[in-house]
């Protein structure tokens, strides 16, 4: 599943953004401030169903570092 992650300019995931099963609209957008940067990335179905908590650390890992999280 391709996962869109937005991240702040101090490697704090700030969101993501999956899109449905079989959709190539979004469902959602993000008002990037100045400093975020976009990634998109390959989870597993299984990945994809953890929350919020966990999703930002498997994330974080695959993108190469540590990242504070948003809470």
């Amino acid at each position: 599943m391709k996962v869109t992650v937005c991240v702040g300019p101090d490697g704090q995931i700030i969101g993501t953004m999956r899109r449905a099963e079989g959709s190539h609209e979004a469902q959602a957008r993000f008002a990037p401030s100045a400093g975020h940067s976009f990634h998109e990335i390959d989870l597993s179905d299984e990945d994809a169903k953890l929350k919020a908590p966990e999703l930002h650390e498997k994330i974080s890992k695959i993108l190469g570092g540590v990242r504070k999280q948003p809470y």
